[in-house]
């Protein structure tokens, strides 16, 4: 993983310590959008991330996000935080679904920003 490029989003700028990896961040959320937007321009392939509800909802308010994989397991919680809660609506097309040997659905979806 160290050899492969990293990407963070961050409010503040800062030194990162972990080998290939580049911290983008700006005085406000249409210039860091610019610059993930240019980092999808001259990226070859995809570009993946893992966790993070909040950076979810901001790639998606900014129409940034392509592709959503989601993971559901099979467990009922009470509470906890909602990956779309203050999004809208938000256009979802099933690309493909996989159930996986512990009963965890593997959801592949295409966001529709023209909904």
């Amino acid at each position: 993983m160290n050899n492969h490029p990293k990407y963070v989003l961050s409010h503040q700028a800062f030194d990162p310590t972990w080998q290939n990896t580049t911290v983008i961040t700006g005085p406000d959320d249409a210039a860091v959008a610019d610059q993930v937007r240019a980092l999808k321009d001259r990226v070859d392939g995809d570009i993946a991330m893992s966790g993070s509800a909040t950076t979810v909802r901001w790639l998606i308010a900014q129409g940034l996000l392509d592709e959503l994989a989601l993971l559901v397991h099979p467990i009922a919680v009470g509470s906890g935080q909602r990956l779309f809660e203050g999004t809208g609506t938000v256009p979802l097309r099933l690309l493909s679904s996989d159930t996986l040997p512990t009963g965890v659905l593997h959801l592949r979806y295409a966001v529709d920003y023209a909904g």
